[in-house]
């Protein structure tokens, strides 16, 4: 097939928002929605030609800028309407004995984020639509704290998981590790449900371990690229869903 050229591909999608027709790439694929009769037999064929650099045009558009998977929209919702909701703030609270290495645990918070795209998520409103975006990297704010015993970090320690995060800027994750006694912290770790349920952060606190392990250790982790990436399921969950669009190729 031949690639068509990039003022061909402009004058298509021109043609096509023209006649009422709404493009949006979803993953690798190209799903449109189109008033009746518009997406004749030819105009589907001269779009299947042009579907890579159609997809090509519509994410140089939309700066990066992805839809929400359906579950994110519902939690984007209630964040909207009560903003800084605690209950929406998914926590881990981990005892560490020992010291806490502080380059080690930056480090492995950051190759953490690396691993995940969720993690590097930031989120905004586009008109009615929330949209989100991949950061290309973070650095996860993390400090640490010595506090006065058992209840002054329990309370330092619900402070900071109700503390409401800002959901465009990346990441919507953050750390804390309380100082409770000479060798003994406890380490809370904090994210947004728009990032995290309970068995991602199951995942991320074992992986966050490994890291932080080996990065005290200088060893290397051995941990393998994760399978799929959240991107490729809310891409997933887009086509898939029966939101009145016509079809995708």
């Amino acid at each position: 097939a031949v690639t068509p050229a990039a003022g061909q591909t402009a004058d298509l999608v021109a043609r096509l928002r023209a006649a009422g027709v709404t493009l949006e790439a979803r993953g690798d694929r190209l799903a449109w929605s189109a008033p009746p009769g518009v997406m004749t037999p030819a105009l589907l064929d001269d779009l299947r030609a042009a579907k890579a650099a159609v997809l090509t045009a519509l994410r140089a558009e939309s700066d990066g800028w992805i839809p929400l998977a359906a579950v994110q929209e519902r939690l984007y919702v209630v964040e909207r309407l009560w903003p800084g909701r605690p209950d929406l703030n998914v926590p881990a609270a981990v005892r560490v004995r020992g010291d806490i290495d502080r380059a080690a645990l930056g480090a492995a918070l950051d190759e953490l984020a690396a691993r995940h795209e969720a993690l590097r998520m930031a989120f905004a409103a586009a008109g009615e639509r929330p949209l989100q975006r991949v950061a290309a990297s973070v650095r996860v704010p993390f400090e640490l704290r010595e506090v006065d015993g058992e209840r002054a970090a329990l309370a330092a320690a619900v402070e900071e998981v109700r503390r409401p995060f800002d959901l465009s800027v990346a990441p919507l994750l953050r750390a804390l590790g309380l100082r409770v006694g000479p060798d003994d912290w406890l380490l809370v770790i904090t994210l947004h449900h728009l990032v995290c349920d309970e068995a991602s952060l199951r995942i991320a606190l074992r992986e966050l371990m490994t890291l932080y392990a080996s990065r005290a250790l200088g060893r290397t982790t051995g941990l393998g690229r994760p399978a799929r990436q959240y991107s490729g399921y809310v891409a997933e969950s887009a086509a898939d869903s029966s939101d009145g669009w016509g079809s995708d190729l």
